[in-house]
């Protein structure tokens, strides 16, 4: 499988469970199922079937469901918290590859790469609002502190389409690096973090203006970006290195730890840093407060994709 083909598959997400802070959700593409580990015991717990293709998931504010992109089947299934099973299925307009709620859990933005377009799914009645055209390859999506904007990363056009919320339309657009493909806020809600992976770059940007702060250098095909809880560091896969990269926030100092092949996906809580390896089938679980690998957790899945954690 080349690069392309590989990446469109990839997702990474962020989730809140009120009542599952232990547990960890890997999407496994290839698997067609969801695995949940027991992040304090380090043992797996359950598998979800899904629908073909699992690449993305995201859960609501309340913790009850967590929806997933599933990209083979071309739908949105959306999973019961506590009965660990898929409750509905929602067809979307092309392979969807990631999927975010807004903060106010009413909304959940598919992205969908091969039309470059993102699906705006109504929570509560499980229906497509909205479809809205943004840049060429759409990957990844991020909001604000607000949720009055989405902020949608284009890895073809080297670019992030701004959403506005309450309209439904693109209000603008700014320049990233080569690549842009992962995107996260900073836990103070100032700036936005962007993985590009054809430039070997992350960029920081104004979350209000776009405008670049800093072009952070030495990453090897960077992906998923996660900051963490404390707003001290932000976590970047590093896929053709096998690596997880830290950045510093307050310095901008990167600094670098070995995991699996192919990290693809990456979640951080306030004390580790969770990391999906593709080729590797792994979960490499990382103390975030000194960059040591804790431990793998090997067969994890097949393809693992997309990791996120409850909290």
């Amino acid at each position: 499988m080349n690069k392309i083909a590989l990446t469109s598959l990839l997702a990474v997400v962020s989730i809140t469970e009120s009542a599952s802070s232990r547990y960890v959700y890997v999407a496994n593409a290839d698997g067609n199922n969801i695995t949940i580990v027991d992040h304090t015991t380090t043992t797996y717990v359950a598998f979800i079937p899904t629908p073909a293709g699992p690449s993305g998931l995201d859960i609501t504010p309340d913790g009850t469901q967590i929806y997933v992109a599933c990209q083979s089947a071309k739908v949105v299934a959306v999973i019961n918290v506590v009965t660990r099973t898929v409750i509905a299925t929602i067809p979307v307009i092309s392979p969807a590859q990631n999927v975010n709620i807004s903060p106010n859990g009413m909304l959940a933005y598919v992205t969908h790469p091969q039309t470059n377009q993102v699906s705006i799914i109504d929570v509560p009645t499980r229906r497509v609002h909205s479809v809205v055209t943004v840049g060429n390859r759409p990957q990844f999506v991020a909001f604000n502190l607000a949720g009055s904007r989405a902020f949608v990363t284009n890895s073809y056009s080297g670019n992030v389409s701004v959403i506005d919320s309450a309209t439904h339309t693109v209000i603008g657009s700014f320049r990233t690096g080569l690549g842009a493909s992962g995107i996260d806020l900073s836990r103070d809600g100032t700036h936005l973090f962007v993985a590009n992976c054809y430039a070997n770059t992350v960029t920081v940007h104004n979350v209000n203006t776009g405008a670049l702060l800093k072009t952070i250098a030495g990453f090897a095909y960077p992906w998923a970006v996660s900051a963490s809880p404390a707003g001290d560091r932000v976590f970047v896969s590093n896929e053709n290195a096998g690596t997880l990269a830290s950045i510093d926030t307050s310095t901008y100092q990167v600094s670098h730890v070995t995991v699996g092949p192919l990290p693809s996906a990456v979640s951080a809580d306030s004390t580790r840093a969770f990391v999906t390896n593709q080729r590797g089938l792994s979960l490499t679980i990382i103390d975030n407060v000194n960059g040591s690998v804790l431990t793998t957790l090997t067969r994890v899945g097949v393809y693992p994709m997309a990791v996120v954690i409850g909290k």
